[in-house]
């Protein structure tokens, strides 16, 4: 018995110093192209309430006003998000205020290539301060694959 609660002890010990060692930041990025106009990219997603038809990784979204939303995935924790700046066919910055457990950003940038084309340079800040759960979002959250999904969905919505 000793030796098993001395192991869990250890072990518990071995993960405050991992999580104390890691950032609390990550930040991921994601440029494209897509093949649309910059106007038709940039309604379309800021498009709260319909992203729910073309995005294949939500369950649902659940509009509160014009600025304020809760994403309901099909795996893992609502998150609601709010508008915090918005430039017309330029630039698009969203803040998470829920849950408490982390927080942080996205940053959408959107710039005509041509009458067709649009680039699109998307960041997604994601700020974690509890040493239990940055472990456990290095362990099973992946921001990045979760940016490529976000692209694919939108490619595939306006690139028909």
């Amino acid at each position: 018995m000793v030796y098993i609660i001395s192991g869990i002890v250890i072990l518990l010990a071995i993960l405050l110093v991992i999580g104390s060692i890691l950032p609390s930041q990550r930040e991921f990025n994601r440029i494209a192209i897509i093949e649309a106009p910059l106007s038709t990219v940039f309604s379309t997603v800021t498009n709260i309430k319909a992203q729910e038809k073309w995005r294949n990784d939500v369950k649902q979204i659940k509009v509160i006003d014009s600025e304020t939303w809760t994403e309901i995935p099909k795996k893992g924790t609502p998150i609601a998000f709010k508008i915090t700046e918005l430039v017309k066919n330029q630039l698009l910055r969203i803040d998470i205020i829920e849950p408490k457990s982390f927080n942080g950003y996205w940053v959408g940038k959107f710039e005509s290539i041509s009458e067709n084309q649009t680039k699109v340079d998307f960041t997604e800040v994601a700020i974690v301060n509890n040493l239990f759960f940055k472990i456990i979002s290095r362990l099973f959250v992946d921001l990045n694959k979760t940016m490529d999904v976000y692209i694919e969905n939108l490619k595939s919505k306006l690139e028909k």
